[in-house]
């Protein structure tokens, strides 16, 4: 039996029946906390009673904020699709969403092709302690004055994960950064699937190994990608 490691828990994994020799394991390597800091408390309220450009790129960000609010601000946001977006829509109605992309990446190009709606109102990023430094740059390089609101903490969660993997999935540059600074180096043919381009690029910083990202950031689309890829890798090899 194959060892497959998801470093993040799955709600969908009792759903799934692989047939085909590979056993899907849970070992989350980080764990996110909300800041109950009364001072990034008092800033979520005081943000909310004024007209910003307000950026996520976390679904543990949007819910920071906004279960804390009462009521829907006036903002102009800009997300990432997939679970942030899903989670944005259950507190905002969706014409609040100025643009959308499906990484920070993605999202830095769209605001650098038309960077004018972000100049007639605050900036503000609510993010996490880990966050990737990508929308903070663009915006320096657009001159956009930018404040981030750190509304969570990421905290790695050190597990020995050792053994002849045949695949690992990753759900966030942070879980990346935590399993490669405290296991082993990987087997050569051990295949690395990533949840979206942002976290595949912290992978090749650390491993030369194979990579393979979901079409879409969710933990659905990359689960249909573990399973194609090693129902294809069995195929080839009968």
């Amino acid at each position: 039996m194959h060892t497959i490691i998801s470093t993040a828990a799955l709600c969908i994994e009792g759903d799934l029946n692989w047939d085909f020799g590979f056993k899907l394991y849970t070992i989350p390597i980080i764990s996110k906390e909300l800041s109950y800091d009364s001072e990034v408390e008092n800033k979520i309220y005081e943000l909310s009673r004024t007209a910003v450009n307000a950026f996520f790129t976390s679904e543990m960000a949007v819910r920071a904020v906004f279960e804390r609010l009462e009521t829907s601000p006036d903002w102009r946001i800009y997300c990432l699709s997939g679970k942030t977006k899903q989670t944005l829509l259950q507190f905002i109605d969706a014409s609040l969403i100025e643009r959308t992309a499906p990484n920070s990446t993605a999202l830095s190009k769209l605001i650098q092709a038309d960077s004018k709606p972000l100049l007639d109102r605050p900036a503000v990023f609510f993010c996490g302690d880990k966050r990737m430094p990508t929308l903070p740059a663009t915006c320096r390089e657009l001159h956009i004055p930018l404040e981030e609101v750190i509304c969570y903490k990421t905290i790695c969660i050190p597990n020995n994960i050792g053994g002849d993997l045949a695949g690992i999935l990753f759900f966030s540059p942070s879980a990346v950064s935590c399993y490669f600074n405290h296991n082993p180096p990987l087997k050569d043919f051990t295949v690395l699937f990533a949840i979206g381009e942002t976290t595949a690029t912290a992978i090749r910083a650390f491993s030369p190994n194979k990579v393979i990202v979901a079409p879409e950031p969710s933990k659905e689309a990359l689960l249909e990608e573990v399973k194609k890829y090693f129902e294809d890798l069995q195929k080839k090899e009968a």
